[in-house]
């Protein structure tokens, strides 16, 4: 297998080098076909191709780079509409490939690139390619019609809606319900329970079959979307403008396909990942733990995802309350303003949870996941418990919760032993205090405290008696 794996590889950095070295007309089937079916894991392609390559294919190989790009959205589209598992390997592949470059098109702002991404296109309609076939064959064909073309979406676009097709394609990405659907269940609670990655908001009682396959599907197609959502880190710090995300702009629209499920998947499947795993020492040694991946990825693009756009304005705010906001800063959005600018799907999503299990649901997710961290530093055996290294992440997402959703917080303080959440926070305090690195961990810790200490609740939880001994150095 290794060998056939280095010989692969080979073949693919030759194909890499032609790509760099001329160009490479759109019609040579034999190139590109070979180029897309020769699938290596994500990591050899992110090592063959360079960051220098892109930049030179980017500026001195446009056309390549068109062709490429044009390919791979096409073959990933195409995988959707005919979601045949022989085809799976190769969209991989083109994810990968497209999760590699498409970093370097959006920091860069050439012209082509953004007529690449965002310029109109005109295909030939179905009816028009019927009608031409049929007329080829006609002696007496009229050539001074030419077959009717429509107006396409741009690439960027269909990029985004298929992403989120992707992450809920049958044997793919899901196991197949095996149920009939019409285009009218789409919104159903059946269709949505069936779907969805893991139980907790949405629905607490689906059932999920583990597959290390769908987990590592999902990673790359999680991948890829991390990457295209990632041209705001392009953006000028001092001027940064969390609506001008074009792309963030269609992914959070409220026509992007199975916003609902996309939402409820990535946060189940973040808040409901348990570090113990099997609950035996060493387990993560065991096995690779593909599903700590997929949280990894999850809570990115959750985050991602969530820090476009403004505010969903609370029910009840007055035009004063919203006039004096927006003066301070602080714009928002109605949650049926779905056409206003920074109207954002997610953040209406974030907002409406209240139901009591699916609260309780978020607040022992991060319990768990945020304590994950001392856990892992004060047990007796070492490295016996997985450790999991995203709690800026989480601690973005326990922000967006108590700001965002109007229940949570109140339910928290009111139902839930606060001291679960404070402790890891105080300890992520502690032990960043002396780390300049830390400091943005910092604030999120600073602020969420200070969030908290606004309410009387939390002051009167405070009385309790706690035992718990941490492994820090405290002055």
């Amino acid at each position: 297998k290794k060998m056939g794996q280095a010989s692969t590889k080979t073949v693919f950095v030759d194909i890499v080098q032609g790509l760099l070295a001329k160009d490479i007309d759109s019609s040579d089937h034999n190139f590109w076909d070979e180029l897309w079916k020769t699938v290596l894991p994500v990591d050899d392609i992110f090592e063959v191709i360079s960051a220098d390559d892109v930049r030179t294919l980017v500026h001195k190989r446009p056309e390549n780079m068109k062709t490429l790009f044009t390919q791979a959205v096409a073959q990933l589209y195409q995988v959707v509409e005919t979601p045949f598992p022989i085809y799976f390997d190769q969209a991989l592949n083109c994810a990968r490939i497209l999760a590699r470059v498409l970093p370097f098109l959006l920091e860069s702002d050439s012209k082509v690139v953004k007529d690449l991404l965002w310029g109109r296109r005109f295909v030939k309609s179905a009816s028009g390619a019927n009608e031409d076939a049929n007329n080829t064959s006609n002696d007496n064909k009229d050539t001074e019609h030419p077959p009717p073309e429509q107006e396409s979406e741009p690439l960027a676009v269909i990029l985004v809606n298929t992403m989120f097709h992707l992450l809920f394609l049958p044997d793919f990405t899901i196991e197949d319900p095996n149920l009939e659907f019409s285009e009218n269940d789409v919104n159903s609670p059946e269709f949505k329970k069936a779907i969805m990655w893991a139980p907790g908001v949405g629905s607490i009682e689906k059932t999920v079959v583990g597959s290390t396959q769908f987990d590592q599907n999902r990673v790359d197609i999680l991948r890829l979307m991390i990457a295209s959502f990632c041209d705001s880190l392009y953006q000028n710090a001092d001027t940064y403008d969390s609506c001008k995300s074009m792309w963030l702009e269609v992914a959070t629209s409220v026509d992007a396909p199975y916003a609902e499920i996309v939402f409820n998947s990535l946060m189940n499947t973040v808040l409901g990942y348990d570090p113990v795993g099997w609950g035996l020492p060493y387990g993560n040694l065991v096995s690779k733990d593909t599903a700590k991946l997929v949280m990894e990825s999850a809570v990115q693009a959750l985050v991602i995802l969530l820090d476009y756009g403004h505010p969903i304005r609370r029910e009840g705010a007055t035009a004063d309350d919203v006039a004096a906001a927006a003066r301070a800063g602080l714009p928002s959005v109605g949650a049926h303003e779905t056409d206003a600018l920074g109207f954002n799907v997610f953040r209406r999503l974030l907002g409406s949870i209240e139901a009591p299990d699916q609260l309780n649901f978020i607040y022992k997710g991060f319990v768990r996941l945020l304590n994950n961290a001392h856990q892992a530093e004060s047990t007796y055996l070492p490295y016996s418990i997985t450790r999991i290294g995203i709690e800026q992440e989480l601690l973005v997402l326990l922000w967006k919760c108590l700001e965002e959703t109007p229940r949570f917080m109140p339910y928290v303080l009111k139902h839930c032993d606060v001291t679960e959440i404070l402790v890891p926070i105080c300890y992520f305090m502690l032990e960043g205090r002396k780390d300049p690195a830390k400091v943005g961990l910092m604030y999120l810790c600073t602020f969420t405290l200070l969030k908290l200490s606004g309410e009387r609740n939390f002051g009167v939880s405070l009385n309790k008696p706690y035992q718990l001994h941490l492994p820090v150095d405290v002055p």
